[in-house]
């Protein structure tokens, strides 16, 4: 390891940034978060070489702490270890989608009671989407166990896919429904329930970072910047002085 760090330095002292960067995350950040940001970060320094690991959330943290990743992108940052830290890198709105003909498409909202009558299609237990939507759901008296589960699916996609086929409803990622099947499902708003899930950034301390790791981290730095410049116009536009 240490005989890495020495060579990526010495090539990186000729003025680019040189390295393997290796990143583990959780299902939802790594198909729909990481590949344009990996893809943003490699146009800056193309001769830094990333490998990535999709997986789940409690491997992903398990192998920073371990040492097997530099980095981890996860939405609930449980950690195993003190020697790695996370920052929060963005958030991501989970929200309940039914086929476009289903009775709840015609209203648009809901009473947190009716979700009883649902046949819902739900993520496997564990997964980041199913902790938030159990918490979202607990925090209006509704109890995740207690609805009619029609199927257990291992993705979000998969779920929104299920719903578009008219199978049941599912809670999904915000950012799943928009690149996969937006306008092809209903968004239903359930009376006082509001799902957000964040999404975590983590790094290991206890390793002198890499020349690979310092760019990375930079680039974080100015894309999380940069995000909450373009919401806070947002808000400024929204919002009445």
């Amino acid at each position: 390891e240490r005989s890495h760090l020495i060579e990526e330095t010495m090539k990186s002292l000729e003025g680019e940034v040189h390295g393997h960067l290796r990143v583990g995350c959780s299902t939802t950040p790594g198909k729909y978060i990481l590949p344009q940001l990996l893809a943003n970060f490699y146009h800056d320094h193309p001769l830094v070489r990333v490998s990535c690991n999709v997986t789940s959330q409690g491997k992903a943290m398990e192998m920073l702490c371990d040492g097997e990743v530099h980095v981890a992108m996860v939405s609930e940052p449980h950690m195993s270890c003190r020697t790695a830290e996370t920052h929060r890198f963005m958030v991501d709105p989970v929200i309940l989608i039914a086929p476009a003909d289903h009775p709840w498409a015609l209203r648009g909202e809901i009473e947190p009671q009716e979700l009883y009558s649902g046949e819902f299609i739900l993520r496997e237990e564990g997964s980041g989407t199913q902790m938030a939507v159990n918490t979202g759901l607990s925090s209006i008296g509704v109890s995740m166990e207690e609805l009619e589960t029609l199927l257990v699916l291992g993705s979000s996609e998969a779920i929104a896919l299920s719903v578009k086929e008219g199978i049941g409803v599912g809670f999904v990622s915000q950012i799943v429904v928009t690149r996969l099947v937006a306008g092809q499902v209903a968004p239903i708003q359930v009376r006082g329930l509001e799902i957000v899930r964040e999404i975590h950034i983590g790094t290991q301390k206890r390793k002198p970072e890499t020349t690979a790791q310092k760019a990375f981290w930079s680039f974080i730095d100015r894309e999380m910047a940069q995000g909450e410049s373009e919401a806070r116009a947002i808000e400024e536009i929204l919002l009445p002085a």
